[in-house]
């Protein structure tokens, strides 16, 4: 329950931070769909804070808080894809290396994932964590992508290294940590969850120098 408390209250705090410094009559779309991301997932933490403080379990294999993790992903890959994506990669192919690179990122939430397919668990949870698995691959791949990718585009890629490099380790410690919950591997799932709880405000905070070059 203290994981869950935990990591609710980090990105609790992340996404009010997110309101009050993102929100207003100038605002960078990128900005507000990343907040609405760590909106999603704050939900999900919610949920599974309740769920252990009521019935002291969370319902498997499918429950709301899997929705939110679905939830918080796209919204992540919005931003990544819909805003970014299509300034900063001009499909040249000088470019062409650095898409084949950032394929690492799913492979390896795909290898996360593989101690789950050949583990002894029901096949409803093994297919409703290969969806959030899959949903997790989106951005992975595009901030991966943009974390290495050379700026072509009046500074827009340096601005948001660190987020990308900050929203690439979220994602791993989501990942590591739904499998090791999976697994019922309690150490290293504690681990990853204090970990994740430390990336969401360095996820938020990382934007801001991206946000100044978004402004719309």
């Amino acid at each position: 329950m203290f994981v869950h408390l935990l990591l609710f209250i980090s990105s609790a705090l992340c996404l009010i931070y997110g309101i009050k410094k993102y929100a207003g009559k100038k605002v960078a779309l990128f900005s507000v769909l990343v907040v609405g991301a760590i909106g999603c997932f704050m939900l999900g933490h919610l949920y599974e804070f309740i769920s252990m403080l009521i019935i002291n379990e969370i319902p498997k294999p499918f429950n709301i808080g899997i929705l939110a993790r679905i939830g918080g992903f796209s919204f992540i890959f919005s931003a990544s894809f819909a805003q970014m994506d299509g300034l900063v990669d001009d499909k040249t192919k000088a470019i062409r290396k650095y898409r084949f690179i950032a394929i690492s990122i799913p492979v390896i939430i795909a290898g996360i994932y593989v101690p789950i397919l050949i583990s002894n668990v029901d096949l409803s949870i093994k297919i409703t964590s290969a969806v959030i698995f899959a949903f997790a691959m989106l951005p992975g791949y595009y901030n991966f992508k943009h974390l290495i990718i050379p700026d072509v585009s009046m500074g827009i890629i340096d601005s948001v290294r660190y987020y990308s490099l900050f929203s690439i380790c979220s994602t791993i410690c989501y990942c590591l940590m739904l499998c090791f919950d999976v697994l019922e591997f309690n150490i290293a799932y504690i681990i990853f969850a204090i970990l994740l709880a430390i990336c969401y405000p360095c996820v938020v905070i990382s934007m801001e120098k991206g946000r100044k070059k978004w402004i719309i």
